[in-house]
């Protein structure tokens, strides 16, 4: 017999007390929109207890700085760093892809290796069975394309 605090809670319930929180909100017919992020993170935190920072923008190097291990005392001397909800472009999960946009896919960003300049993250929804949903890594530094100058700027 497993342990009862070892196992993940009903989704249902879950999702009905986020509802409440407005971190999903019902559409009348059965869907629910997106993860709004700000109610969500007043959600986790009033009823898990989790600390959690909405940043509607993340540069890259803030990114970074969140992974990064910090001293932690009350930890008895281990090192802590912060996990990341990511809202990426689903194209994520083709790394050889250029994105061609942002947002609406949600990873987690679990880790920052230096050493290998790449960040580990878990996609949920892998697509193919060659497609990781654990353990992925991409670089944490690649090349991007330039946007184009709008007309008369």
């Amino acid at each position: 017999m497993g342990c009862p605090a070892c196992t993940a809670p009903d989704l249902l319930p879950l999702l009905r007390t986020a509802v409440k929180y407005g971190a999903y909100v019902d559409q009348g017919d059965g869907c629910v929109k997106g993860l709004i992020y700000a109610p969500f993170a007043d959600y986790v935190g009033a009823e898990f207890g989790l600390t959690a920072q909405v940043h509607p923008i993340l540069p890259l190097e803030q990114l970074l700085d969140e992974l990064t291990p910090v001293a932690c005392e009350e930890r008895a001397g281990r090192w802590a760093g912060r996990m990341v909800m990511a809202s990426v472009h689903k194209e994520i999960r083709r790394p050889e892809r250029p994105a061609p946009g942002q947002g609406g896919h949600l990873v987690l960003i679990t880790g920052h290796d230096p050493g290998t300049g790449t960040v580990t993250f878990h996609n949920p929804s892998g697509h193919t069975a060659d497609t990781p949903r654990t353990r992925a890594r991409l670089p944490s530094r690649r090349p991007c394309s330039t946007p184009s100058t709008p007309a008369g700027a």
